[in-house]
């Protein structure tokens, strides 16, 4: 199936279009500069007189050692640029990624978020952008020991919804570029002197080395993009000229960027660096421009880092989360020394499970560095009941009743020593006054006041009329797990203030529970009000463990079938288990045999088992039956799926691979064939191999069963093409092999087709077998579990 976009792919242009940009071989068309590329909108001058370079779309596996040439102009010239890099596509290409760190390393790139995906961010919701985002920044900082604060939008565009997905992430820099809509319908941002309402910088392209013009890709001529850059900083102060890869290929005749330099194309780099010095220019940052928009001595302020939960006692190994508010190293020691910048590094959350001193500190974009915190984690094992707060110095008490004061909680932020303990126990003291009727309700309540988790209720009529302890407790065995933006406390919406329900606050100054990490919030109907220095009279238990009430999962590895010699069973859980199991088609029980080492079946068998992990729980009874035909008729037909359906096609452009893939329970798995069946075709012209076998996860072959050439050995009609081992060898199926076609040639009009068997009334072993593709877009396998290959495989021999 093809797909042609009517917007610029993740590759700059459409592929459609490519043919039209008069890059072929080594000529390149330069615009002129008598055209003018300006969007005449309101001037903001930041007096840096600076320029800013984007190097857009940097990704793996695609024209790399162009990439890596652009790259080397500037690294040659020590001079600074921005490399927007697509996240999802990035970090595998040592090639490329290596070069992206030596200038990182030498302080000249600064690295930005191209988006997780090449996608247009206006046709997501802010949900969907934050998310993606946050998983690309969590990469970058996996890649780099860092996270970034600058945003490059794919295609120049963003929204209302991207400017606070950026907010909630701490991103702030955009670069899009002058002609986005968002401008058009808020004409008055400010561009890079000062932030928007959301706190961010809007930094727009201003000129590029190739333009849209007429629906073609044109490239712009050293002079005009020098032009270009007088024109802006006369005008506004600064300029930012954004570049592509391809910017700087060769071509082929079909438009498609080949991994070439063109050397004439990436002349002009080394000239529009050079006029830069000759003019008295400077060479910008992102982030350096807008720290000299700020007033020209850049940040200077240290940044905060925050350890999630924070030290106390536990009882049980924690996950610690480091997060600073802004991009930062953050390095850290869990041996009770002080961290230094060649301590390790933060990437991923600390697992601690025993008691731990955790210290660290975090070194933001501009050098500054933190004070080094610590934090001390006490594991403290099974003795129960752990109190978690017992805040309980009586000052006063305040009213609940319908209307502007009908809840009060303590609210725990992301620094609060509650956040990730667990709790069932809440006591609070409440009294009543006059005669409230309804009900009280006392748990952990969402930002609109409705009940998250209910841990007791009280009729109001029957509290006492002065002040006493009340205990609400969780059903047996039930655990609430404290999260950060939770709310722990009471909420009676009844009464008037007359007749209402009072509830004790502990308002000691000289001893506040976790001073204003967790603190008193008062609901008035519509929203939560903040008392930072108050909390309420409270205390938390933890009376008992967590209850596993889960049973496990066990699998056996083959899975029962027809088999032709002795088959060794593996039995698996998915947790720490005891499996029993019978080889005589009885029922197990935990007097059967005890799994310990694989089950050799040389005869056919009932297999059947459970397992029961250390809670006790206890999985169902699986049954797998293994017939063993030692003296087979050959041939023996392990998959025959051929109901045909549509086809698909294989190419380098868009998919080279279709297979049939055997996950850990297909029941082709320990079966042995040396015969693959397929049906396919050719369209147009393609030429080239077409490779038929089993297939590794990065698409190169693991068994070649043959091939057949594109443009000679296949028909332009759908035709079954089998293709076998020789010399009496046999290949045996195991778990994660994809068997099927690899085609790395020809183009959308020009590739071989293969058959699918699509027929949802009759699926070759479910989900358990199914069709994957290989997408060049992605450099991965797409998994399609309905979908199975039209194939029959074989074994035509012992």
């Amino acid at each position: 199936m093809m797909r042609l976009s009517s917007k610029p792919s993740r590759h700059g242009a459409p592929a459609f279009v490519l043919a039209v940009m008069l890059l072929a071989s080594s000529t390149t068309l330069f615009l002129g500069s008598s055209d003018y590329y300006y969007h005449p909108k309101q001037a903001y001058a930041a007096p840096c007189n600076c320029v800013i370079f984007r190097i857009d779309d940097i990704q793996d596996s695609w024209i790399n050692n162009v990439q890596v040439a652009v790259m080397d102009k500037f690294i040659a010239h020590s001079q600074k640029a921005t490399l927007a890099e697509i996240m999802n596509f990035f970090g595998s290409d040592s090639l490329v990624l290596d070069k992206t760190k030596q200038g990182g390393n030498a302080g000249l790139f600064e690295y930005a978020l191209h988006g997780w995906n090449h996608d247009d961010y206006t046709t997501l919701s802010q949900s969907q952008q934050q998310s993606d985002l946050q998983k690309a920044n969590d990469k970058m900082q996996s890649l780099y020991g860092k996270k970034t604060n600058i945003f490059i939008t794919p295609y120049n565009v963003f929204n209302a919804n991207t400017l606070t997905a950026m907010k909630n992430l701490n991103l702030k820099i955009i670069s899009a570029d002058t002609f986005a809509s968002y401008y058009d319908s808020h004409p008055s941002t400010p561009f890079v002197t000062s932030p928007d309402s959301n706190g961010i910088y809007h930094a727009p392209e201003i000129t590029a080395f190739s333009v849209w013009t007429n629906d073609q890709n044109i490239q712009q001529s050293a002079s005009k993009i020098l032009s270009d850059i007088d024109s802006s900083i006369s005008q506004r102060g600064w300029v930012v000229v954004t570049m592509h890869p391809q910017d700087f290929a060769n071509f082929s005749s079909s438009g498609e960027a080949l991994n070439s330099v063109n050397q004439n194309s990436i002349a002009r780099i080394d000239t529009v660096l050079n006029g830069i010095n000759s003019r008295g220019y400077s060479i910008k940052s992102f982030n350096e421009l807008v720290g000299l928009a700020q007033g020209g001595g850049g940040d200077t302020t240290p940044p905060v880092v925050t350890a999630t939960p924070p030290g106390g006692s536990y009882s049980s190994a924690q996950s610690v989360t480091l997060s600073a508010n802004e991009p930062v190293t953050i390095y850290y020691t869990t041996n009770d020394s002080t961290p230094t910048t060649s301590s390790p590094v933060y990437s991923s959350p600390i697992s601690i499970t025993s008691t731990t001193t955790l210290k660290f500190f975090a070194v933001d974009t501009a050098g500054n560095a933190s004070p080094i915190k610590s934090e001390t984690y006490t594991i403290s094992g099974s003795s129960f009941p752990i109190t978690h707060m017992s805040d309980t110095t009586k000052t006063f008490g305040l009213a609940m009743y319908a209307g502007t004061q009908q809840a009060y909680a303590e609210f725990v932020t992301p620094g609060s020593q509650l956040a990730g303990k667990s709790i069932d126990q809440m006591t609070i003291e409440l009294r009543k006054t006059g005669s409230p009727t309804g009900t009280v309700q006392v748990g952990v309540f969402n930002s609109d006041s409705t009940v998250k988790k209910l841990f007791g209720t009280k009729d109001a009529s029957t509290l006492t009329s002065t002040y006493m302890d009340y205990t609400f407790s969780l059903a047996s065995n039930d655990l609430y797990t404290i999260q950060s933006g939770d709310r722990i406390g009471v909420k009676y919406s009844g009464g008037n203030s007359a007749n209402f329900v009072a509830v004790m606050l502990d308002k000691d100054a000289a001893d506040p529970f976790d001073g204003a990490n967790s603190h008193l919030q008062q609901y008035d109907g519509t929203s939560w009000l903040d008392f930072t220095a108050d909390d309420l009279y409270m205390i938390l238990k933890q009376t008992h463990g967590a209850t596993d009430t889960t049973p496990p999962t066990v699998t056996a590895m083959p899975a029962g079938g027809t088999y032709l010699t002795t088959v060794s069973v593996t039995l698996a859980a998915n947790e720490p288990a005891t499996t029993y199991y019978t080889l005589d088609g009885s029922t197990p029980t935990t007097s059967s045999n005890v799994y310990t080492t694989s089950i050799q079946i040389s005869t056919t068998t009932t297999l059947k088992f459970f397992a029961r992990d250390t809670a006790g729980n206890a999985s169902p009874v699986k049954s797998e039956t293994y017939t063993i035909n030692s003296s087979p008729s050959f041939p023996v037909t392990h998959m025959s799926d051929t109901t045909q359906t549509f086809g698909l096609a294989t190419n380098a452009a868009a998919m080279p691979s279709h297979v049939e893939f055997a996950s850990s329970t297909s029941q082709l798995v320990g079966k042995s064939i040396d015969q693959i069946t397929l049906k396919m075709r050719k369209t147009g012209s393609p030429t080239g191999t077409v490779q038929v076998g089993v297939f590794n996860s990065d698409l190169s072959v693991k068994k070649l069963f043959g091939t057949r050439d594109a443009a000679t050995g296949i028909t332009s009609t759908y035709t079954d093409y089998v293709f076998s081992l020789t010399n009496n060898e046999l290949y045996t199926i195991q778990p994660g092999d994809r068997i099927g076609i690899k085609y790395a040639g020809g183009d959308a009009s020009n590739f071989v087709a293969v058959m699918l068997d699509k027929d949802a009334a009759d699926p070759f072993d479910g989900a358990n077998t199914y069709r994957q593709q290989f997408s060049t877009s992605t450099n991965s396998w797409t998994s399609l579990t309905p979908d199975d290959m039209y194939m029959i495989l074989v074994q035509t021999h012992g």
